[in-house]
Protein backbone atom coordinates (compact mmCIF):
# COMPACT_ATOMS: atom_id res chain seq x y z
CA UNK A 1 0.00 0.00 0.00
CA UNK A 2 1.25 3.49 -0.81
CA UNK A 3 -0.04 6.82 0.49
CA UNK A 4 1.06 10.01 -1.27
CA UNK A 5 0.48 13.45 0.25
CA UNK A 6 0.24 16.60 -1.81
CA UNK A 7 -0.75 20.19 -1.07
CA UNK A 8 -4.37 19.56 -2.01
CA UNK A 9 -4.82 15.81 -2.17
CA UNK A 10 -3.92 12.49 -0.62
CA UNK A 11 -3.74 9.40 -2.84
CA UNK A 12 -4.03 5.88 -1.43
CA UNK A 13 -2.94 3.06 -3.76
CA UNK A 14 -3.50 -0.59 -2.86
CA UNK A 15 -1.24 -3.10 -4.66
CA UNK A 16 -4.06 -5.39 -5.78
CA UNK A 17 -7.64 -6.40 -5.04
CA UNK A 18 -6.54 -9.33 -2.86
CA UNK A 19 -6.11 -6.97 0.10
CA UNK A 20 -8.41 -6.61 3.07
CA UNK A 21 -11.05 -3.92 2.72
CA UNK A 22 -10.07 -2.86 6.25
CA UNK A 23 -6.80 -1.52 4.75
CA UNK A 24 -8.83 0.91 2.68
CA UNK A 25 -10.92 1.90 5.71
CA UNK A 26 -7.83 2.51 7.84
CA UNK A 27 -6.21 4.58 5.10
CA UNK A 28 -9.30 6.75 4.63
CA UNK A 29 -9.59 7.15 8.41
CA UNK A 30 -5.99 8.34 8.55
CA UNK A 31 -6.61 10.72 5.66
CA UNK A 32 -9.68 12.27 7.30
CA UNK A 33 -7.70 12.83 10.50
CA UNK A 34 -4.82 14.33 8.51
CA UNK A 35 -7.17 16.80 6.77
CA UNK A 36 -9.20 17.73 9.85
CA UNK A 37 -6.05 18.30 11.90
CA UNK A 38 -5.23 20.98 9.36
CA UNK A 39 -8.56 22.76 9.71
CA UNK A 40 -10.22 21.28 6.61
CA UNK A 41 -13.96 20.87 7.06
CA UNK A 42 -14.86 20.02 3.45
CA UNK A 43 -13.36 17.22 1.39
CA UNK A 44 -14.05 14.69 -1.34
CA UNK A 45 -13.19 11.02 -1.68
CA UNK A 46 -13.15 9.21 -5.01
CA UNK A 47 -12.60 5.44 -5.08
CA UNK A 48 -11.66 3.87 -8.42
CA UNK A 49 -14.13 1.33 -9.78
CA UNK A 50 -11.76 -1.52 -8.90
CA UNK A 51 -11.16 -0.11 -5.40
CA UNK A 52 -7.39 0.09 -5.80
CA UNK A 53 -6.92 3.87 -5.92
CA UNK A 54 -8.58 6.32 -3.58
CA UNK A 55 -8.06 10.05 -3.89
CA UNK A 56 -9.02 12.49 -1.12
CA UNK A 57 -9.14 16.15 -2.14
CA UNK A 58 -9.62 19.18 0.05
CA UNK A 59 -12.52 21.44 -0.74
CA UNK A 60 -11.73 23.95 1.97
CA UNK A 61 -8.70 25.91 3.08
CA UNK A 62 -5.86 23.91 4.60
CA UNK A 63 -3.52 25.15 7.31
CA UNK A 64 -0.44 23.76 8.97
CA UNK A 65 -1.12 21.01 11.49
CA UNK A 66 -3.18 22.56 14.29
CA UNK A 67 -4.13 19.65 16.53
CA UNK A 68 -3.92 15.93 17.15
CA UNK A 69 -6.55 13.34 16.33
CA UNK A 70 -7.69 13.22 19.96
CA UNK A 71 -8.67 16.89 19.92
CA UNK A 72 -12.35 17.44 20.59
CA UNK A 73 -14.45 19.29 18.01
CA UNK A 74 -15.57 21.80 20.67
CA UNK A 75 -11.92 22.76 21.26
CA UNK A 76 -11.42 23.19 17.50
CA UNK A 77 -14.44 25.50 17.37
CA UNK A 78 -13.09 27.63 20.26
CA UNK A 79 -9.71 27.93 18.52
CA UNK A 80 -11.35 28.84 15.20
CA UNK A 81 -10.18 25.71 13.32
CA UNK A 82 -13.64 24.15 12.85
CA UNK A 83 -16.89 26.05 12.27
CA UNK A 84 -19.69 26.00 14.80
CA UNK A 85 -22.30 26.79 12.15
CA UNK A 86 -22.29 25.43 8.60
CA UNK A 87 -20.14 27.51 6.25
CA UNK A 88 -21.18 25.35 3.31
CA UNK A 89 -24.24 24.98 1.13
CA UNK A 90 -26.23 21.78 1.72
CA UNK A 91 -25.55 19.17 -0.94
CA UNK A 92 -28.09 18.93 -3.72
CA UNK A 93 -29.72 15.54 -3.90
CA UNK A 94 -30.01 14.57 -7.54
CA UNK A 95 -31.42 11.43 -9.11
CA UNK A 96 -28.29 9.53 -8.22
CA UNK A 97 -27.18 10.49 -4.77
CA UNK A 98 -27.88 10.23 -1.06
CA UNK A 99 -27.09 12.61 1.77
CA UNK A 100 -26.62 11.41 5.33
CA UNK A 101 -26.83 14.32 7.77
CA UNK A 102 -25.84 14.53 11.39
CA UNK A 103 -27.26 17.45 13.35
CA UNK A 104 -25.82 18.87 16.57
CA UNK A 105 -22.60 16.91 16.92
CA UNK A 106 -21.50 16.75 20.55
CA UNK A 107 -18.50 19.01 21.22
CA UNK A 108 -16.66 16.21 23.04
CA UNK A 109 -16.49 14.09 19.86
CA UNK A 110 -12.85 13.86 18.77
CA UNK A 111 -11.36 14.01 15.29
CA UNK A 112 -10.48 10.33 15.80
CA UNK A 113 -14.11 9.42 16.61
CA UNK A 114 -15.39 11.27 13.57
CA UNK A 115 -12.75 9.93 11.16
CA UNK A 116 -13.32 6.33 12.31
CA UNK A 117 -17.08 6.56 11.83
CA UNK A 118 -16.88 8.33 8.48
CA UNK A 119 -14.29 5.93 7.02
CA UNK A 120 -16.42 2.97 8.09
CA UNK A 121 -19.54 4.43 6.44
CA UNK A 122 -17.63 5.34 3.26
CA UNK A 123 -16.10 1.89 2.85
CA UNK A 124 -19.33 0.17 3.95
CA UNK A 125 -21.41 2.05 1.35
CA UNK A 126 -18.76 1.42 -1.33
CA UNK A 127 -18.67 -2.28 -0.44
CA UNK A 128 -22.41 -2.83 -0.12
CA UNK A 129 -23.89 -0.46 -2.73
CA UNK A 130 -21.07 0.33 -5.16
CA UNK A 131 -20.72 4.03 -4.29
CA UNK A 132 -17.45 5.51 -5.51
CA UNK A 133 -17.76 9.29 -5.07
CA UNK A 134 -18.20 10.93 -1.67
CA UNK A 135 -18.32 14.53 -0.46
CA UNK A 136 -18.26 15.66 3.17
CA UNK A 137 -18.75 19.04 4.79
CA UNK A 138 -18.98 19.58 8.53
CA UNK A 139 -19.57 21.94 11.38
CA UNK A 140 -20.56 21.41 14.99
CA UNK A 141 -24.21 22.10 14.12
CA UNK A 142 -24.42 19.99 10.95
CA UNK A 143 -22.35 17.43 9.04
CA UNK A 144 -23.36 16.12 5.60
CA UNK A 145 -21.98 13.09 3.76
CA UNK A 146 -23.08 12.79 0.12
CA UNK A 147 -22.43 9.72 -2.00
CA UNK A 148 -23.25 8.83 -5.60
CA UNK A 149 -25.78 6.04 -5.10
CA UNK A 150 -29.42 6.86 -4.47
CA UNK A 151 -30.89 5.01 -1.48
CA UNK A 152 -34.44 5.19 -0.18
CA UNK A 153 -35.11 6.21 3.41
CA UNK A 154 -35.86 2.54 4.22
CA UNK A 155 -32.54 1.43 2.73
CA UNK A 156 -30.71 4.11 4.73
CA UNK A 157 -32.47 3.07 7.93
CA UNK A 158 -31.62 -0.60 7.31
CA UNK A 159 -28.00 0.24 6.44
CA UNK A 160 -27.51 2.37 9.56
CA UNK A 161 -28.99 -0.34 11.82
CA UNK A 162 -27.02 -3.26 10.33
CA UNK A 163 -24.29 -4.28 12.77
CA UNK A 164 -21.52 -4.84 10.22
CA UNK A 165 -20.88 -4.52 6.49
CA UNK A 166 -17.52 -6.19 6.14
CA UNK A 167 -15.05 -8.13 8.25
CA UNK A 168 -11.26 -8.17 8.53
CA UNK A 169 -11.17 -10.92 5.90
CA UNK A 170 -13.39 -9.14 3.33
CA UNK A 171 -11.28 -8.31 0.29
CA UNK A 172 -11.28 -5.24 -1.94
CA UNK A 173 -12.27 -7.63 -4.76
CA UNK A 174 -15.53 -8.35 -2.88
CA UNK A 175 -16.86 -4.80 -3.24
CA UNK A 176 -20.05 -4.41 -5.24
CA UNK A 177 -19.31 -3.01 -8.67
CA UNK A 178 -20.50 0.57 -9.12
CA UNK A 179 -23.84 1.06 -10.86
CA UNK A 180 -23.87 2.21 -14.48
CA UNK A 181 -23.79 5.99 -14.58
CA UNK A 182 -24.99 8.42 -17.20
CA UNK A 183 -21.93 10.30 -18.38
Amino acid sequence: MRIDFDISELTITLPNVVRPLSWLASSIEMGIGWLMGRGVNQWAVDVSDDGLVTVMRTEGSKQNLQCSRVTQLGVLVKKGFFPEKPNFKPFVIGKEGTVLSNVDTRPEVTIDDLSYGLSDVIVGVAYKYGARRFRWAGSLQRCDLWFDVGLSSKEIEKYMSDPQDYTDTTLVADMVKPPKRNT
